[in-house]
């Protein structure tokens, strides 16, 4: 029974990222793009230089004597550990071997076209939020669905449902898991357990804990993440300008890197490129506007 649900949104999946979402991630982020002007790119160094600016305040001034959800620096911390690791790694790792080297041409796309809708879903989320009875708030998807289609129930719960399915990262946990098995010969029972314990702990403090947690290891870990790729770019400089060239080519040709070509299309390369985008980088699918929705702030903008 499992393994035919499994199978089913397999399926769903495939026809999902083959047509439907490849169209809707490139005309919403073009859209939203031309209606913002291209703020993402235009005004990218002050983006930048208020991101260093936020660094060094643990509130947001404008909200200096509310109480009510958590530090806008936790919860955006919360969010970024949801982007940064495995995801990035492995994803990626499979679109180049299926889709080619040429996806990560759409995998830069949109990356540069998901600022504007991971925007666009933080903002939401904070407008549309509400205060629950914890202390805190409820927001994300479910909730500016909610306001968007009124008298439509089923639009937010739908939207509940599959996040439910999506937030069950058991290919992630697996991977984790046999790292470890591997590469410090321990005990598989023993390393699933542990990870449980840990998952547990974190999740049953709620957003507040994970945004504490976050903010003590994700700093370091996006140091030694940046600190290992400019490692690995400066051991290979000398190859680099063959490398782009070969993923501008192929981005546009459709290459297979496993067992040469096997039949991988133009198709295939944008599909695998924009799902991987979308998959690592937390973009359209909606748990940056949970977590940002805790955040005690009044500044949608700033937050987003």
């Amino acid at each position: 029974m499992i393994e035919h649900a499994f199978n089913l949104l397999e399926a769903f999946n495939n026809i999902l990222w083959g047509y439907v979402g490849v169209a809707l991630i490139l005309s919403m982020g073009i859209y939203l793009s031309t209606k913002c002007k291209w703020m993402q790119v235009l005004q990218f160094p002050h983006i930048v230089h208020y991101f260093f600016h936020c660094l060094n305040l643990k509130e947001d001034p404008a909200s200096k004597n509310h109480t009510r959800g958590i530090s806008p620096l936790k919860a955006f911390y919360a969010s970024v550990g949801g982007c940064v690791g495995i995801g990035n790694l492995v994803t990626i790792a499979v679109a180049i071997q299926i889709g080619g080297p040429g996806a990560l041409v759409w995998v830069w796309l949109v990356a540069l076209l998901g600022m504007i809708i991971k925007y666009s879903e933080i903002y939401l989320g904070i407008t549309y939020r509400e205060p629950n009875d914890k202390n805190g708030y409820n927001g994300g998807p479910m909730y500016f669905l909610k306001k968007a289609f009124p008298g439509r129930t089923w639009v937010p719960i739908l939207m509940a449902a599959l996040m439910c399915i999506y937030g069950v990262e058991i290919y992630m946990f697996r991977i984790v898991k046999e790292s470890f098995v591997v590469n410090f010969n321990l005990p598989p029972v023993g390393v699933t357990i542990g990870f449980l314990a840990l998952i547990l702990f974190a999740v049953s403090g709620g957003i507040a804990r994970v945004g504490a947690i976050s903010s003590f290891l994700i700093p370091a870990f996006v140091l030694i993440y940046l600190g290992m790729t400019a490692w690995v770019l400066g051991q290979n400089a000398a190859k680099l300008p063959e490398l782009f060239g070969l993923i501008i080519r192929s981005a546009f040709t459709g290459h297979a890197a496993l067992g040469g070509f096997i039949g991988s299309t133009f198709a295939l390369t944008i599909s695998k490129g924009i799902s991987s985008a979308c998959y690592s980088g937390d973009i359209g699918i909606g748990y940056a506007s949970i977590i940002h929705s805790e955040a005690r702030t009044c500044d949608e903008k700033k937050q987003a």
